[in-house]
């Protein structure tokens, strides 16, 4: 049975381009990432003429979430592959080096439910609680998670490592970029939890948010969020995601960011 539909947004007042229309016909609910667009299917004419039209369908099967459906036993370290194994090659191609995969505790699987990844650890303190993977490979979903991710926060260090400020992206590859900089939240919201962890571990004054760019509000939200706690500073980006940028492009906007407070 089909699980789950995504495809292009057809709310008019959206301009999604990246397939941010998520259409679950098994719970018979629909929903926008981008606009935050939803409700049932049954009660949209537009969403059941949609499911008519799609041919063929795109799945996504998703696994159980169980922690022993990951092996870290069959992890392979990235320094140990070749330069042209393909996990080597989508790293060069985004100009992220293995050195900043390693120093996050980056590894490779080709088992598994993660397998053709390079997978990460998502910890709370020095415990693991779960894994992400991303897929090297031309496949959807382009990420997996294993485990509750929104109850830690990817990369958070302890209160002395931190130099200034730090920059809260949406997920691993952007960190790869300004590691000593950057921390993930795993998606576009902070949980409750997570506001935890940033005001019991952060001794820093100044947090820039830097999602991809279809999500402004959500930035604006996490802004509001924390607000009581840090100083603030909204970064939107054009297009794309920080992942797309160099270290200095990121440097750059955070100093623009600073100067339009």
């Amino acid at each position: 049975m089909t699980v789950e539909i995504t495809t292009t947004c057809i709310n008019p007042s959206c301009d999604d381009e990246t397939d941010h229309l998520s259409i679950n016909v098994k719970k018979g609910v629909f929903h926008c990432w981008k606009c935050d667009w939803g409700g049932k299917i049954v009660n949209n004419k537009d969403i059941l003429n949609l499911l008519k039209t799609i041919k063929p369908v795109k799945v996504i099967k998703k696994p159980e979430t169980k922690g022993n459906l990951v092996n870290t036993k069959e992890f392979i370290k990235l320094t140990d592959l070749s330069n042209e194994h393909q996990a080597i090659k989508y790293l060069k191609n985004r100009d992220i080096t293995v050195d900043s995969c390693v120093k996050l505790q980056g590894y490779y699987t080709q088992t598994g439910v993660l397998s053709g990844r390079i997978v990460f650890p998502v910890k709370v303190n020095d415990t693991i609680i779960g894994w992400q993977g991303r897929t090297v490979f031309d496949k959807t979903p382009k990420y997996l998670t294993y485990g509750k991710k929104n109850l830690g926060v990817f990369s958070l260090k302890s209160l002395d490592e931190y130099k200034n400020f730090i920059i809260l992206f949406e997920g691993v590859f952007d960190i790869l970029k300004i590691p000593d900089h950057g921390i993930a939240i795993l998606g576009k919201r902070i949980s409750k939890e997570q506001i935890r962890l940033f005001t019991a571990f952060l001794n820093i004054k100044t947090i820039f948010v830097m999602l991809d760019s279809d999500a402004k509000e959500y930035t604006l939200k996490i802004c509001e969020e924390l607000s009581e706690y840090f100083n603030m500073v909204p970064i939107i980006i054009d297009s794309g995601d920080p992942g797309d940028l160099s270290q200095i492009e990121i440097l750059e906007l955070c100093k623009g960011g600073i100067k339009n407070v």
